[in-house]
């Protein structure tokens, strides 16, 4: 491991430079791993665990269908010192589960970590699959979630023809989606043409991470996708909410995010050119940098984090 000090986005904005050093992700996984505080709580949903790092107020992170918190590392990190954040898994889903409960489950795990962490109002972020959750938690308990970055949000989900035919294997198969055929060759034409080439450890560690996922797990969290409906209850959604588009999003996201922009009384939309669908990894400094101006934008004053 190299001994070079792991780079602070403070020092990017001292310097001036428009495009910060990119991050040694290995040296800043390290220090997320071994400074975060593991979670694990159990719910009527079963158990949800995770980790909680940096301190201020809570920001919560909902990822894709596959993968763990560790994705979020490098957001994390460079948010450590305004906000503690939960970076979180979702729990194991029975098969016997028809996809809304598949979901209630979800969201009852979020709201279980909230109150045992004493998180009373929570801002979100959400990326991909991880909207669902985050819409649903929004119309159930709207008065939990003071305001929320949506990336690849919609009001209603479709899933390729490609898709569907890998998470019908993957729903049938006994072990890792790196095994599922179709897998990997949807991960590269998704996501590869946008990581940074001077850093081909940097995909390698996501396609390592998604790859781990049960096969199985997915498919069930991708089946929630095609049975939710939020046209009914987008109208009603107050609280500030921030889209995240990126460029490499695809038609099918492309065309639900309008819908959903349409339909939201609360909204702003950023777009985020040569990140891919994945800037938490590809781009954090931008991403940290979209939320910032979000939260100032919105007069979001720092939450309370303790109920009472």
């Amino acid at each position: 491991m190299s001994e070079n000090p792991i780079p602070n986005p403070a020092d990017d904005e001292a310097s001036g430079e428009s495009c910060p050093t990119p991050l040694s992700w290995e040296q800043v996984l390290e220090e997320f791993t071994r400074s975060g505080s593991p979670l694990e709580v159990g719910s009527t949903g079963g158990t949800i665990t995770g980790a909680t790092y940096g301190s201020g107020s809570p920001l919560y992170f909902l990822g894709g269908i596959s993968g763990d918190h560790r994705l979020f590392a490098l957001l994390a990190y460079l948010l450590r010192e305004e906000h503690r954040c939960v970076l979180l898994d979702y729990p194991d889903l029975p098969g016997r589960l028809r996809p809304l409960e598949r979901l209630n489950r979800i969201v009852d795990g979020i709201l279980a970590v909230a109150d045992q962490l004493q998180d009373e109002a929570l801002l979100l972020y959400a990326a991909n699959f991880g909207t669902v959750p985050a819409m649903e938690l929004m119309r159930r308990e709207p008065q939990r979630v003071r305001a929320a970055l949506l990336q690849g949000a919609g009001l209603r989900y479709q899933l390729t023809a490609f898709e569907r035919l890998v998470f019908r294997a993957g729903g049938a198969w006994p072990g890792r989606l790196e095994r599922v055929p179709g897998w990997f060759s949807m991960q590269a034409q998704n996501h590869r043409p946008w990581f940074p080439p001077f850093d081909a450890s940097r995909w390698q560690f996501l396609i390592d991470n998604l790859g781990a996922t049960p096969a199985c797990q997915a498919a069930r969290r991708a089946g929630i996708l095609t049975a939710v409906d939020y046209r009914e209850s987008a109208e009603k959604l107050s609280m500030p909410i921030q889209l995240v588009r990126t460029e490499g999003e695809g038609r099918l996201t492309t065309v639900r995010q309008d819908e959903l922009e349409q339909r939201l009384p609360n909204v702003r939309s950023e777009w985020m050119h040569t990140t891919g669908q994945l800037p938490y990894l590809t781009h954090p400094h931008r991403l940290v940098k979209l939320l910032r101006t979000f939260q100032q934008d919105a007069a979001l004053e720092p939450a309370a984090t303790e109920k009472g």
